[in-house]
């Protein structure tokens, strides 16, 4: 019976260990600290038109992530809108040629315009036929 105690003893104060490391540590406190989930989209374009993806919190200066996994070519750059209204704006973030299959970091001054604004991917369809890009996205990297 003692050593059943002292074990759930051990056991209960190595819990408490673990959850402070965790707690505490650069690992622990990443998850907090940025939104590097990716979200799925999938964003019509007309012809030589442009389509974009929800707006995103985006939490620190970190480049975007997108993993595009369908449509045809196209440019996607990241732009901000306000947290509180649509409307888009561009904030000097670089505009990438993009295609199905490609993956990568976007960087972006997002954050850096105005820590409240929300980011967004914003694609133009450079083709002469309507396209459904769809793919895979984060506002921050990990």
């Amino acid at each position: 019976m003692k050593r059943m105690n002292a074990l759930k003893k051990g056991l209960a104060i190595g819990a408490c260990g673990l959850a402070l490391v965790a707690t505490i540590s650069p690992a622990g406190s990443a998850l907090a600290e940025n939104n590097h989930w990716d979200t799925a989209y999938s964003s019509y374009a007309t012809s030589r038109g442009v389509s974009y993806t929800d707006a995103r919190i985006k939490l620190d200066d970190t480049s975007s992530w997108d993993a595009c996994s369908g449509g045809a070519n196209h440019t996607v750059e990241v732009a901000a809108t306000p947290a509180t209204y649509w409307d888009v704006r561009f904030v000097g973030s670089p505009i990438y040629g993009w295609w199905s299959g490609k993956s990568g970091y976007l960087s972006n001054w997002v954050y850096e315009a105005d820590p409240s604004y929300r980011a967004l991917l914003w694609f133009n369809n450079t083709n002469s036929y309507a396209t459904t890009i769809s793919g895979v996205w984060s506002p921050d990297s990990v």
